[in-house]
């Protein structure tokens, strides 16, 4: 506590510095309710006229009880906690009548949720603030305030408005959702309803729930995410069927591209970059591809899901939602073309479930169209980068069944990826199309942990990555080190895995801001082995 007296004279009232906000918690951790008192007189009363700097000073008060679990409401001194709850008080009034958001009103929306007689109320604005018409920062904070709070409720209020969120913001929900046992069942809830479409999830996090540690979760999963047969497979098995006795040229299939499928895939500098990078396809078998171009509603990746946006001049637009800024969104149509919407224009928005691209091309081309596009996709030899010292082979696996997957192993694909021989890493990992494979020989079947070994800066931190082995997927944010020479090892998750040969994919999940990571090892450790 006289270490943080001390400190609290020195710093900035408006930015203390995070060693101060530790000595506070542990002021607050031994009951030193001077030190307390003191932080509140210098930091809170200190800048009473300045709204923003005024609610940031009374949520680090909050964040320091709430990290230590210690509860302020019964803690603090009745005038300093009276205070307090008329600032919690202001700070809820502005966020319900705000008409535009600043500094001050997203302070305040970190204030919200901190009082459980009026939690109820406080999740119900925050969720009303996740609408098109609020700027995504807003969004965001109000998505990880509700996620702050740990309310059993927060999982209703985010499916509430599930059907209004924008790509980026359904994955930060998702984040949200899996973060908790009953929240995560909300999601299972709201999938058993058809309020969530099990397509809207992802492969990486169908297979996600599929391997859930808690065996109810997983259990539900299986039983909600059983694949469907639709009835588009009928029209996938005859156009197999025909496709296996043709002979596919792939000088034809160019031109059908160019045709059929240019205005949303580009390859050879001839189409539009709207749809999926087929550059970037692991699995080129004709069944996939098949599949891929007659039955697109299959499994459809967020990023590539259609929205329809109302307008208030009454158009309604319909496309990929590519980009969003604090005032506008971006929608890219079926003809590629640009729509730029302010957000203060947007009266409503909705995803629909389905792919951009449409059903029905049966209609359009033949069973020797089919085979001669999917013979022109297949000829692409997307031959492994070299660098010296990267060596790709079976990567290594031990005795107790862990297997070792090094940067020096791993088969480099894509226009940015390098081997960084000087540091033993993969690194600037700056496209979509950047990947790694790595050959496995799984010895041991069951469950693994999964860990990353990587550095990444704060400035490039939040882009998000995806592993698929054998079918199954884990996927996340990257989360920063320190800088891009602080390597940590840790944990992303866990995986099932079969005896036998296996290839491990990484890869960017979604465009990448700066460099996704530099990465050195991918570990996989067997359970109860």
């Amino acid at each position: 506590a006289a270490v943080a007296t001390v400190y609290a004279e020195r710093e900035d009232v408006r930015s203390p510095s995070p060693l101060f906000l530790e000595l506070l918690q542990q002021s607050i951790a031994f009951g030193a309710r001077d030190a307390v008192a003191q932080f509140y007189q210098r930091f809170v009363e200190g800048v009473q006229g300045e709204p923003a700097a005024h609610f940031r000073a009374v949520r680090h008060l909050l964040d320091a009880y709430a990290q230590t679990r210690v509860p302020w409401q019964s803690q603090l001194p009745a005038p300093i906690r009276g205070s307090i709850e008329a600032t919690i008080d202001r700070a809820r009034q502005l966020v319900d009548s705000a008409e535009s958001f600043g500094a001050t009103e997203a302070g305040a929306i970190e204030l919200l949720g901190r009082q459980a007689k009026l939690r109820t109320a406080d999740l119900e604005l925050l969720g009303g603030l996740l609408r098109p018409q609020v700027p995504q920062e807003i969004q965001q904070r109000a998505i990880a305030r509700l996620s702050a709070t740990g309310d059993a409720s927060v999982g209703k209020v985010l499916i509430a408005a599930w059907r209004r969120l924008s790509p980026a913001r359904r994955n930060e929900t998702l984040d949200v959702l899996f973060s908790r046992n009953e929240w995560t069942n909300a999601l299972l809830d709201a999938i058993e309803r058809g309020d969530v479409g099990a397509n809207d999830l992802g492969a990486a996090r169908d297979s996600m729930l599929r391997h859930h540690y808690d065996a109810a979760i997983r259990k539900r999963a299986e039983q909600l995410l059983q694949p469907q047969e639709s009835d588009r497979q009928e029209v996938v098995d005859r156009f197999l069927s025909e496709i296996a006795s043709l002979s596919p040229s792939a000088a034809r299939g160019k031109e059908v591209f160019g045709k059929r499928c240019a205005t949303c895939h580009r390859l050879e500098d001839v189409g539009n970059q709207v749809g999926a990078d087929l550059l970037t396809l692991t699995d080129r078998s004709t069944p996939f591809l098949v599949r891929a171009i007659l039955d697109p509603n299959r499994a459809v990746e967020d990023r590539f899901q259609s929205y329809v946006v109302a307008l208030a001049d009454g158009r309604v637009l319909s496309g990929l939602l590519v980009d969003e800024t604090g005032n506008s969104l971006v929608l890219l149509d079926q003809e590629a073309k640009r729509h730029d919407v302010l957000r203060q224009e947007v009266e409503e928005i909705a995803a629909t479930g389905k792919s951009l691209m449409p059903e029905g091309l049966e209609k359009e081309l033949s069973a020797q169209d089919v085979a001669d596009v999917v013979g022109y996709l297949q000829q692409f030899d997307w031959t492994p980068k070299s660098f010296p010292g990267n060596m790709p082979q079976v990567a290594p696996v031990r005795d107790d069944g862990s297997i070792r997957m090094l940067a020096i192993h791993a088969r480099i694909y894509g226009p940015k990826l390098v081997f960084e021989q000087k540091y033993r890493n993969l690194g600037y990992w700056q496209s979509q199309r950047d990947m790694a494979v790595w050959d496995l020989k799984i010895i041991r079947a069951g469950k693994y942990n999964v860990y990353m070994e990587y550095a990444c800066p704060p400035a490039s931190a939040g882009n998000r990555f995806v592993l698929a082995i054998q079918g199954k997927s884990l996927a996340g944010a990257v989360d920063s080190t320190g800088s891009w020479s602080s390597f940590t090892m840790r944990r992303i998750g866990v995986i099932e895995l079969e005896p036998g040969k296996a290839e491990a994919t990484l890869r960017s999940d979604g465009p990448v801001r700066g460099a996704l990571f530099d990465l050195r090892s991918v570990r996989l450790l067997p359970i109860g082995g």
